[in-house]
């Protein structure tokens, strides 16, 4: 759904709500709300799990 778009002209369909919060549009301050608890939780992860993986491949490969 565009943000731009009005609480008039969107669907009135069982998946959608009167509620202001489905047709909000995603501000600057919304997303830098909930960004850093995506991001650094994933990039501490996947991060380390990548050297990881790195690492054993590079090991496995020059045993002898």
């Amino acid at each position: 759904m565009s943000p731009t778009r009005l609480v008039e002209d969107h669907q009135k369909g069982s998946l959608y709500s009167n509620c202001d919060i489905w047709v909000a549009a995603m501000t600057g301050d919304f997303v830098a709300s909930w960004m850093p608890s995506v991001f650094i939780p994933l990039a501490g992860v996947l991060g380390p799990a990548d050297v990881m993986v790195l690492m054993f491949n590079l090991i496995e490969t020059t045993a002898d």
